[in-house]
């Protein structure tokens, strides 16, 4: 605490004071009436004083600042705070204003309060350097614990941990995704082609008789028809090498334990017209 500089800034101040209080004094002196009008006057006098009663004198800058300094060894915090106050108002010395600003800092923590009166000494016209210099530092370290406590802004994307959403799909399972489409229509083509494929052979078949054929046309549609299955087998293998990918990307990529995630599954089928593969799932 900076105590011993408060008496000294009280000191100066009571000085002026006290030179005031003595010439006010001799005034009074100089203007008491003599007891010229006698006993009786002079009764009325003392009577009058003893009568009137004692006003108590109000507490000096200097015993408000002594009376803060023994509050604060004591640990009365608010007290001694509200007892620099008052002496503040009778002296207006700065360095009680620093007193106030340690108060806050070292013993109750508010740093809001601490940084108002270190930043009114520093305005002070009666601050002393050196403890210009020590309030400054101060100051300086607590902005920068109030820089550091400043909370951040939360980022703008979040996990499906903190939000209990289900992250969104991973790049290498959008492009599984995007393969098993693929294999899909591929296998679509496939269909497509092995249709065709039958309908040539039916047509040639009506022209021909096992390996002999009437006219060219017939020859001709039993090429076509097997170019259209050659086709139809090589697009369909395709597929299934798509969807294999798609779904091996699909499983092996990093995702999310949410079971409400989507699920796709490819099965083989066979029926009347030939085989096939049957895709299936949840979203």
């Amino acid at each position: 605490m900076y105590h011993a500089a408060v008496q000294q800034g009280l000191r100066r101040g009571a000085g002026s004071a006290c030179v005031a209080a003595i010439t006010a004094l001799a005034l009074q002196l100089g203007s008491r009436p003599a007891y010229a009008a006698g006993p009786d006057r002079a009764d009325a006098t003392n009577a009058t004083s003893i009568d009137a009663p004692a006003r108590t004198p109000a507490p000096s800058a200097q015993e408000l600042a002594d009376r803060a300094y023994e509050l604060h060894e004591a640990g009365d915090y608010p007290a001694a705070i509200a007892a620099y106050l008052k002496a503040y108002e009778a002296s207006s010395a700065a360095v009680t204003l620093l007193n106030i600003a340690t108060i806050y800092d070292r013993k109750l923590h508010e740093r809001q309060l601490a940084v108002e009166y270190y930043r009114r000494y520093l305005r002070a016209p009666d601050a002393e350097p050196d403890l210009v210099q020590k309030a400054t530092e101060r100051l300086t370290a607590l902005k920068q614990v109030e820089v550091a406590l400043v909370p951040v802004a939360p980022a703008a994307a979040t996990t499906a941990t903190d939000t209990g959403a289900p992250s969104r799909p991973s790049g290498v399972r959008t492009a599984g995704f995007v393969v098993v489409t693929a294999g899909i229509t591929t296998l679509g083509a496939s269909m497509v082609l092995g249709l065709l494929a039958k309908g040539k052979n039916d047509d040639a078949n009506g022209m021909c008789k096992g390996d002999v054929c009437a006219s060219s046309e017939g020859v001709n549609l039993a090429h076509q028809a097997n170019a259209l299955a050659t086709a139809s087998t090589v697009t369909f293998c395709a597929s299934l090498v798509f969807a294999a990918s798609g779904l091996t990307m699909i499983v092996l990529a990093p995702g999310t334990s949410d079971p409400r995630s989507a699920r796709l599954a490819l099965a083989p089928s066979f029926g009347m017209h030939g085989a096939g593969l049957d895709l299936g799932g949840a979203f």
